[in-house]
């Protein structure tokens, strides 16, 4: 049969796949660094935005799961920024101006990346189930002409033909599988969600006028829509392990 070695191969590689993603499950430590790392980056990213209206952001709280993990990335964030320390300028309308500007660049380039995002999960989500439900149409309507050309009595179909009606629907639930784990959809969603979000905060920045204390509240406005939307992606994204156990 030419196609037989092919199915065998095809059972190997998924074999293999299974085997490679739960030894990447169980790479437990370097994916908590990886964590660690980037809620370190998400507060300095926070902090440098209410730096130069004199104040700083409080490091968010880490999940329960992760909580020994982080514990050094808080205490290493509030050095750093004591290191920096407060800038040495007169908070005049002309500077907590050119703050406000440099926190809505800041927050419309969030708002950019967020929407990239969305967009780019919502592709996938198309891709992978126009895949998933081409091939099993494929082996369905592969499976109807064999049944009716065995009706019919006439030649039975060719044996390549009759093992890709079986291979083809069986590779359906892969794809259809990677949709439902990837949460594509549901996390494009949350993207477009934390992106209106942040454009509510821009329009309130926008209507805070040259005050201090009024342009202060909606910058920490928009640090917490920042911090809040790295902390759930730590959660929903990078907290789970890939495992067969």
């Amino acid at each position: 049969a030419p196609l037989r070695p092919v199915g065998f191969a095809l059972q190997f590689a998924s074999l293999i796949a299974v085997i490679a993603f739960s030894a990447r499950g169980r790479w437990a430590r370097s994916q908590r660094r990886f964590i660690a790392y980037r809620a370190l980056a998400e507060y300095l990213r926070n902090a440098r935005l209410l730096l130069p209206l004199g104040a700083a952001v409080c490091p968010p709280g880490a999940a329960v799961h992760q909580a020994q993990a982080a514990d050094w990335t808080a205490w290493y964030g509030q050095r750093a920024v004591r290191a920096v320390g407060l800038p040495s300028l007169r908070l005049d309308p002309a500077a907590t101006a050119d703050a406000a500007a440099f926190i809505r660049a800041q927050a419309a380039d969030q708002v950019a990346y967020l929407l990239g995002r969305a967009a780019r999960y919502d592709a996938i989500a198309k891709r992978l189930q126009r895949i998933g439900v081409a091939l099993f149409s494929c082996g369905v309507g592969a499976a109807a002409i064999r049944t009716a050309a065995m009706l019919a009595g006439g030649a039975p179909t060719p044996l390549w033909f009759d093992e890709t009606a079986l291979i083809l629907p069986a590779l359906a639930p892969v794809f259809l599988g990677l949709l439902g784990f990837g949460e594509y959809g549901r996390l494009a969603t949350r993207y477009r969600a934390v992106a209106a979000e942040l454009r509510v905060q821009l329009a309130s920045l926008d209507a805070a006028g040259l005050g201090r204390a009024a342009v202060l509240r909606a910058a920490r406005r928009i640090a917490d829509v920042m911090l809040a939307e790295g902390a759930d992606w730590q959660l929903l994204i990078k907290a789970r392990t890939i495992s067969v156990l």
